[in-house]
This record gives structure tokens, sequence and C-alpha cells, in this order.
């Protein structure tokens, strides 16, 4: 009861229940925000609920605290007021003004013990680019250590009206050409194009054993042909000595 007895972080008997989140400056360094809820006396019914905040460092030193939003709920126990924007203008490791958006939308008032099932935070302390994976949908994903990633790109596909005419040039390179038509590029998966497998090797597109007969009739010819060009030399040879 903020009336008789006012707010003070200092002091348990000023609030009935806290619970703290972790929350990240510019600069990715992490800090402890701690929310206490405390029931004001002579609202509702059912009573609102007042919210202060206090923000700490690692080390437990305080940065900055202040009053929050205000919570309100129906006779049902639903909550119908509280989302509000902690504001720290100034850090001591000079990074950019905090803005924390805090909503309580999901929270309810009933007899139950005080307890936090759910929690949502968007923020994250500093990481390094640790790989690289590219998604089905083209999708070029570059991950961090700190467990975040990001789309940095997405691959493209082309189809032409006619790939018959594409030209030929080198090392399984082709150019568009008048008979092709231009190239229409677009997302994979999209447009009648294919999916992308991330990591996968293209496997042969020939029946494997076809082939390798074919290689040993094409060995068998070459060697005949051969052994008669042989044999031809030496019946021109024999000519040239009885001359």
């Amino acid at each position: 009861n903020t009336t008789t007895t006012p707010f003070s972080i200092n002091n348990p008997s000023s609030y009935n229940e806290s619970t703290t989140t972790a929350v990240y400056d510019s600069l990715g360094v992490n800090r402890t925000l701690t929310t206490f809820f405390t029931q004001v006396a002579g609202s509702g019914p059912p009573p609102n609920w007042a919210t202060h905040w206090e923000l700490n460092n690692s080390d437990g030193t305080m940065v900055a605290s202040g009053a929050g939003a205000t919570l309100s709920f129906n006779s049902s126990g639903q909550l119908t007021g509280g989302t509000g924007t902690i504001s720290v203008p100034s850090l001591p490791n000079g990074a950019a003004p905090l803005s924390i958006a805090q909503s309580f939308t999901g929270s309810v008032l009933s007899d139950l013990s005080f307890g936090v099932n759910g929690l949502t935070n968007n923020g994250n302390g500093a990481g390094q680019y640790s790989g690289l994976e590219i998604g089905s949908n083209g999708s070029v994903i570059a991950q961090y250590s700190n467990g975040t990633t990001k789309t940095v790109g997405v691959v493209g596909l082309a189809n032409f009206a006619n790939p018959q005419g594409l030209v030929p040039t080198s090392n399984n390179i082709w150019l568009a050409s008048q008979e092709s038509g231009a190239a229409l590029v677009n997302a994979p998966g999209s447009a009648g194009l294919g999916q992308l497998e991330s990591g996968v090797v293209e496997g042969s597109n020939v029946d494997l054993s076809t082939q390798l007969v074919n290689l040993i009739v094409a060995q068998q010819a070459y060697q005949a042909n051969v052994q008669g060009i042989n044999v031809d030399q030496q019946d021109v040879q024999r000519l040239l000595q009885l001359q």
C-alpha cells in the first residue's frame, strides 16, 4: 500500500512482488531490470497494481530507477491496461539512451500465487559472426555467437522462355541470347522454380550402369581401331622396303 508505506526499493514491505529480466544497451552490455508490483489501496475493485523499476549493472550497482505503468484488470481478472516505456537517458559506459517498452499483455489477476509463466525479450548481447546457411527459399542467413540470426541476402534463380537457346561458354557457364529470351529472376519456390538444398552435392542425372557399358564398348572399339592402324602401318612399311 503506497499510501501508508511509500514505495522504496530498499524496503521489501513497500511492494508485494518483483521479477527480473536481462536488458542490453547499444554496446551489447547486459544489465538487470527489476520490476516491482504493489497493490494500490483504494483502487478498484478489482484493485490496480502499480509498478516500479530498477536498472542495475552486472555488479549490482544501480544505474537508474523510477515508476512504471499501472496495471488495471476487469472483473474476470483480465488485463485492461498496463503498458509503458522506461527511459534511461544516460548510461555509465556511454551507450545510447535506453528506451525499454514494457508490455504486460497476457497478465491475469487471480487468487493464485504470483508467478511469471512467460517472458519475451528481444534484446541481445554482443556477438561475433559464426557461420552462414542458405534456406530452401534462398535466404542467406548469417549466424552469430549470441544466438541471433540475420537475413543478409537472397539467392535468386533465373528461368528462360527457351532454355535450349542459351549459349554455352566455359566452366558450365551459359549466356542469354535472343533465342533464349531475357532471364526471369525470382526467389526459389516461386514462379515454378525449385527449392534450394543447402550443403548438398548434386548427384548424377544419368544411369551409371548404362554409361559404364557404353564406356567398355567404346574402349573395345578404340582398341580395335588402334590394332587396325598398327597393321596398316606395318603393311605400308613392308611396301616401302620392297620398293
